[in-house]
């Protein structure tokens, strides 16, 4: 799945992609956000997005759009891999919030 914004696409050839996989043996691990099949989605089976594990592919290597996801569960993708690559961190001395 695609998670660059079109601002950042918009004239780059390189997209930020999150993996998408359908090994049910992920559905224990908190960091695979589960997303079941849907009209909107393009899914056929249930699917994990691999929050863990972004990488950039060139935009020739992309097919689709397949479908789409709702604002919640991009939202939940997003804080998923905030908290998979902790981007939440702080330094040490900055205080807690």
């Amino acid at each position: 799945m695609v998670i660059a914004p079109d601002a950042a696409t918009r004239h780059r050839r390189r997209w930020v992609v999150l993996p998408l996989t359908t090994e049910a043996q992920l559905a224990s691990n908190h960091l695979a956000y589960p997303l079941a099949p849907s009209a909107t989605n393009g899914l056929h089976q249930a699917s994990f997005v691999m929050t863990w594990l972004p990488t950039t592919v060139h935009a020739d290597q992309l097919q689709g759009p397949h479908g789409r996801l709702t604002p919640a569960d991009m939202a939940a993708i997003a804080a998923t891999v905030i908290q998979a690559l902790d981007l939440q961190c702080s330094e040490p001395w900055q205080p807690d919030t």
